[in-house]
């Protein structure tokens, strides 16, 4: 019994989120793949500065032999639809200031759920940021996640999942995370991801076989924390006895001057900070051999 997980690994993939949002966010990420632990990222479509985000990805690490993974952060939630607007009519706010532009993450949950919003939108905004990375980066992506989880709510998993499985995407994102509490937005969407899982199985997606990050946003994240990451892929190999992936969910960046608090917060900055104090990192997660950091592949 002691023996259990000798010789296994535990991949641990620290991908950082919204990618394109911000030019200050960006450049965090960029210094975070660089020098840090994050290994993996993923691009909004819609973001203001996603087309410069490319180009800045590409040139960092077009000559890696083993590159950072980049895949596609799929939104309904914020800014403006890759689709043209009146393809896509439900999924926009009413009022005429955000006109053209999505509901905002309560927004688009309370109408998802109110039975307001039609499915067959959220095919044809899928499709578009779909074709929008493929043509941006010539292939589609090797794993999807979603802009405030909204890839895994109710209808909308059935529909961004069979456009993966169509497109040959591996890996998509299943946010479960025990976390004390449960009623709030994030405790919500933890509920509407148990039920994706069914769905993304079906479809023969491949998901994480832990996650982490909800309850390790901003200064939340401390060193402790992530040594707690560390510790709980190795002690999952233990109980397993087959090679395992975790994905830890990360924002980190400078504050933009643009975007809404979450991007304007100095807590991008500290996940920055401690992502990228590699030192310090070294000396508490060294002793867990059995964890691998790479990209999604």
């Amino acid at each position: 019994p002691g023996m259990a997980g000798l010789g296994r690994v535990a991949r641990l993939v620290v991908n950082a989120d919204d990618f394109g949002y911000a030019s200050e966010r960006d450049h965090g990420i960029i210094e975070s793949v660089i020098s840090g632990l994050v290994s993996s990222a993923s691009i909004l479509a819609n973001g203001d500065t996603a087309l410069a985000a490319i180009e800045m990805w590409q040139k960092a690490f077009k000559q890696r032999k083993c590159p950072p993974s980049l895949g596609l952060h799929i939104n309904f939630t914020e800014g403006r639809p890759i689709s043209e607007p009146r393809m896509v009519p439900t999924l926009l706010a009413t009022t005429s200031r955000d006109v053209q532009r999505f509901r905002g993450k309560y927004g688009f949950v309370e109408a998802l759920l109110n039975g307001e919003i039609n499915l067959e939108e959220i095919e044809t905004e899928t499709r578009a940021q779909m074709k929008w990375f493929r043509d941006h980066l010539g292939t589609f992506p090797a794993h999807v996640d979603g802009h405030n989880h909204a890839h895994v709510l109710p209808g909308v998993c059935e529909v961004v999942g069979r456009i993966c499985k169509e497109h040959r995407v591996r890996w998509i994102r299943l946010p479960i995370e025990d976390l004390k509490e449960k009623k709030s937005f994030c405790g919500r969407i933890m509920r509407h991801a148990k039920e994706s899982k069914q769905v993304f199985s079906r479809l023969g997606l491949r998901t994480s076989d832990l996650f982490f990050g909800i309850g390790l946003m901003g200064e939340n994240m401390t060193l402790k924390r992530l040594e707690g990451v560390f510790r709980a892929c190795q002690d999952t190999l233990k109980q397993q006895n087959k090679d395992i992936v975790a994905e830890l969910m990360v924002h980190p960046g400078y504050p933009s001057l643009t975007g809404d608090a979450f991007s304007r917060s100095c807590a991008r900055m500290y996940e920055l900070q401690l992502l990228t104090n590699r030192e310090l990192l070294k000396t508490r997660i060294k002793f867990f051999d059995q964890v691998i950091l790479q990209p999604f592949c």
